[in-house]
């Protein structure tokens, strides 16, 4: 129990924190600290790129934050990063959704 309390307390303070599942570091807003797993790890099991893709604006609603632009910014980044490590690629119509919501 000492040593989950010494881990957690780290948590609080560090910048980025590095995900249990996949092994990626994330800032402390893209990490669920009650499981221990970034966004991603916490929220999806056996996603397609275009199920990680359209979730965003739920996510977008859930996080408070009000400048749309910069979440998704953020939010498409971390996406493709966490996707790339599972090797979860993008199909044709994954890649116009994408484009639509950057610039839509």
């Amino acid at each position: 129990m000492e040593m989950y309390r010494i881990l957690t307390q780290i948590q609080h303070s560090c910048s980025l924190i590095c995900c249990i599942q996949c092994t990626l570091s994330y800032p402390k807003k893209w990490y669920h600290m009650k499981v221990n797993r970034c966004f991603f790890c916490a929220t999806f099991h056996a996603p397609t790129y275009g199920d990680v893709l359209k979730e965003w604006e739920w996510q977008f609603i859930k996080s408070g934050e009000s400048d749309r632009q910069e979440f998704v910014q953020e939010y498409l980044r971390q996406m493709k990063e966490w996707c790339r490590h599972y090797h979860i690629m993008p199909s044709k119509d994954d890649e116009r959704m994408e484009k639509d919501i950057e610039y839509g």
